[in-house]
């Protein structure tokens, strides 16, 4: 089974696809006055991101985050955010 991000995204989006409309589908409705504000980053990212660090780091995420992600792989996610 292959782990290139590439394989990874691929299968994201496909869950996404399925994922998403029953996810809109079973949300309880904002309250009224609360924040909706949208995510800098794609929930895809976010989601590959996690999943990387389980397959290569193990347990810690700000390690891999900090040592990895944001140094080695900003050409694939765009908008990273600060982990402070």
């Amino acid at each position: 089974m292959p782990f290139s991000l590439e394989f990874i995204m691929q299968d994201l989006r496909k869950f996404y696809k399925i994922y998403l409309p029953f996810r809109d589908k079973h949300l309880l409705p904002r309250a009224p006055g609360s924040r909706n504000r949208k995510s800098k980053m794609p929930n895809i990212h976010i989601m590959a991101i996690m999943i990387l660090s389980h397959l290569f780091c193990g347990g810690n995420f700000r390690v891999f985050y900090q040592g990895i992600v944001r140094r080695y792989m900003k050409k694939h996610f765009r908008n990273l955010v600060s982990y402070s």
